[in-house]
Parts: C-alpha cells; sequence; structure tokens
C-alpha cells in the first residue's frame, strides 16, 4: 500500500507548483493549469486524515482543517460587507465579498494546506462553492497562493448521510480511491510511536515533462476515440457510482499533469496507475497503461548516453512512438541540473538520430528546435555564435533552411 501514500504525497506536492505558463519566441504566452486539488476515499479508520495531515505538515507552513458538513457556503464563496471603491478619481459603493478568519491564516501562512474532511456528506450547494477553492484558490475575494487543497470522504455506502461529490467537483480532482494507510506504517507506529512516512519528493522543474506526457497521450487518443471525453448518458448508467473519476478533455490535463510530477520523483508504476486512475477512472487508466507499457520508450538518460549515441538503435521507429521520445528527452534535458553543455551537446547529435523520422509530416526533430534554441535550454556558457556553430555540425541537412537563421540569431 506504499504506493498509496507515495502517490498522495505527489498530488499534494505539486499543488504548490502552481500555473506552469511559458512565452514562446513569436511572443505567444502559453501555459499549463496548476494541478488538481486531491479528494481522498477511503473506508473509516483507514488512517486518510491522519495520513493527509501528516504529509501536509512536512510540506507547508499552516495547514488549516475543518468539517465540511459544518461550514456554510459563504465561508467559501465570502460573506458580503459593503466596501467602496475608487475608479478614475470617483468612488463606488460596492459589496465586497470576505472570507472567515481561518482562511486568513491559509492566506498570511508562506504556504498552507486546506484540509476539508467528510466533504462527501456537504449538501450539493455547499460542495458547489467549493469550486473557488478547488479551481483556483480563492476564498471569497481573496486569493491564497501556495495553497494544497485536499477533500477526505468515505464512501457513500456508509457515510454518515449517504452523500458523495457531484460529478462536476469529480472531474476537476484527482480522486484516490479505496485509500488505506500501509499496514507496516501503522504497525511499526504502534509499536514505537507514529512518525511521517517517507515519500518521494518532486524536483523544482518537474513541470518540464508536462509536455512529454501531453504527447504520448494525444498518441493514445488518436488511436482510442472512445477514451476521449465520458457521455452524460454514461455518467447516468453509473448511478451510485456517478462521483468516481471519469475520462474528460480536463481529467486526461490531470493526469497529464500527475504523471510528469510521478515520473519526476521517480515513483513507482504502481503510484502512477494509481494518480492516473484518480483522474481519468480505473477501466481507462489500466487500459492506457497496458499501452504505455508496449512503448518501451525507455530511460531519457540513456539516449544521451555516448554509448547509446554510437552504438544504440531505437527499438521502434513509427514516427509517433520516436516523437515521444524525444519529447520525454527533451524534457529530461531540461530539468534543473540537467543542463551541462556536454549533455545539450549529446542531444543535438540524439536529434540528428531522428532527424530522417517522420511524425504528421514533419521531422520530429524539427518539432523542438525552436525550444532548444531559446536562451533558456541553453547551458551556462553558450553563446549564440557556438550555438549556431554546433547545430550546423550536427544537422548539416538544416543549412538550406531558414532555421538555422533563427537558431544562429536566438536571444
Amino acid at each position: 500500500m506504499k504506493h498509496m501514500t507515495d502517490a498522495l504525497a505527489i498530488s499534494m506536492q505539486s499543488q504548490l507548483a502552481g500555473q506552469y505558463s511559458w512565452i514562446d519566441d513569436d511572443g505567444t504566452r502559453r501555459h499549463y493549469p496548476q494541478a488538481p486539488a486531491t479528494f481522498v476515499e477511503g473506508s473509516i479508520g483507514s488512517g486518510k486524515t491522519a495520513i493527509v495531515t501528516a504529509i501536509a505538515e512536512q510540506l507547508v507552513e499552516h495547514v488549516e482543517s475543518v468539517r465540511a458538513p459544518q461550514l456554510q457556503p459563504e465561508d467559501l464563496t465570502g460573506y458580503p460587507v459593503k466596501d467602496i471603491k475608487e475608479i478614475d478619481g470617483t468612488s463606488y459603493q460596492c459589496l465586497a465579498f470576505c472570507p472567515p478568519e481561518w482562511a486568513i491564516r491559509l492566506k498570511t501562512a508562506k504556504s498552507s494546506c486546506f484540509i476539508a474532511d467528510e466533504i462527501g456528506d456537504a449538501p450539493l450547494r455547499l460542495q458547489s462553492a467549493f469550486h473557488g477553492p478547488l479551481l483556483d484558490n480563492t476564498f471569497g475575494n481573496v486569493l491564497i497562493p501556495n495553497l494544497v487543497t485536499v477533500g477526505i470522504f468515505n464512501p457513500p455506502q456508509i457515510s454518515t448521510t449517504g452523500g458523495k461529490p457531484s460529478i462536476a467537483i469529480a472531474t476537476r480532482t484527482c480522486i484516490l480511491t479505496d485509500f488505506c494507510a500501509p499496514f507496516e506504517t501503522w504497525k511499526q507506529g504502534a509499536r514505537d510511536g507514529f512518525s511521517v512516512p517517507s515519500f518521494p519528493k518532486l524536483p523544482r522543474d518537474w513541470q518540464q515533462r508536462i509536455r512529454g506526457e501531453f504527447v504520448k497521450i494525444l498518441m493514445y487518443l488518436d488511436q482510442n476515440e472512445g477514451c476521449r471525453n465520458i457521455t452524460v448518458e454514461d455518467i447516468k448508467g453509473r448511478g451510485m457510482d456517478s462521483w468516481k473519476p471519469a475520462h474528460t478533455f480536463r481529467s486526461w490535463t490531470n493526469a497529464a499533469i500527475l504523471a510528469a510530477a510521478c515520473n519526476a520523483a521517480k515513483a513507482s508504476v504502481p503510484a502512477r496507475d494509481y494518480l492516473l486512475a484518480g483522474t481519468i477512472g480505473r477501466k481507462i487508466s489500466e487500459d492506457y497503461s497496458d499501452w504505455l507499457s508496449r512503448l518501451e520508450l525507455g530511460d531519457p538518460a540513456e539516449y544521451l548516453d555516448k554509448q547509446w549515441l554510437t552504438d544504440g538503435q531505437f527499438k521502434q521507429n513509427r514516427g509517433d512512438i520516436v516523437s515521444a521520445t524525444v519529447s520525454m528527452v527533451v524534457s529530461y534535458y531540461l530539468e534543473e541540473g540537467n543542463k551541462t553543455k556536454e549533455n545539450y551537446r549529446n542531444l543535438i547529435k540524439f536529434l540528428c538520430r531522428t532527424s530522417a523520422l517522420k511524425f504528421e509530416g514533419q521531422a520530429v526533430s524539427e518539432l523542438l528546435y525552436s525550444k532548444l534554441a531559446s536562451k533558456s535550454a541553453r547551458p551556462k556558457g553558450f553563446n549564440p555564435t557556438e550555438l549556431r556553430e554546433l547545430w550546423v555540425q550536427f544537422m548539416p541537412f538544416l543549412q538550406s533552411s531558414t532555421m538555422i537563421e533563427r537558431v544562429g540569431g536566438a536571444s
């Protein structure tokens, strides 16, 4: 059961990274959303709240735990109070929406965790009010950065009111179902006193891997049209299980983000699969995981090794699979600590090995040229002239194109 604890910790850590954004060479701002809030479902007495609290206390400065059924919607949307706003020298009366005192404590901490216990027993109107904290870290008019949000609940069959999270909330979160603390953790705690379980730590630049996960997901969805977006009829057909994770464009996005976090943290495959099941549902995630296992993309570090660059061969030469491999290797290079001159030179050699393969009518290496030519992608000490000479040396087929000018003039 350790994979459950690891998955929970990774999901909580990933929320602290916020939205991942960048600016393309043409000035276009792009982004991937922040990681989803975490919901934990499990039987009574299974250690859900204790494990969540213990992990939260290691990750953030302040932890605030509330019983969700005891809240009012205004605790989340804010209580209306009269206010005066000045716009262009004119004062206007208006309403501000102020959060309760405990939400201000979350705001004043450098980082914080909001735990909503028994959220399944909250009435639907109250659940609707949770959309602010879940989607954009807001309580009333107050935005709380560096916030981890966790909801905890029992299965509807044994919950106090028989309630469950709404489908609107379920597809906005990662729901870790059937959660239970590892027996060995409880056994050791019972014998020696309870402590914080060990869990994988996320590197700072883990979000660089998100694009690579999207490449794989899009390959899968191109081949499996029925797995893209669940229909209303299918949701209705679930009956009491309508709250469970389902495949939507939003939940596939969440799956890509959490898979990137898992891979960056070097977590186990069971931990990754548990997170995938918590976003896109167990059945779809099992099929996707099986499909991933057949891709055999390999270890990204291996492709930057001199021995592989001399003698290695791709196990498969399909353009889409090599494209996923290229994206994975580039994402690995861009992580903190991997951007060395040697790795950069080896990366360009690696791209040269893929230059003859096509994906959607374009050389797979060309899909990432502008990204690698940007200043942020270069290792320290590289200037544009050195960069241009390096590309010309390893990619002579580009000399007749305008790409060389773009690379040489990158700033």
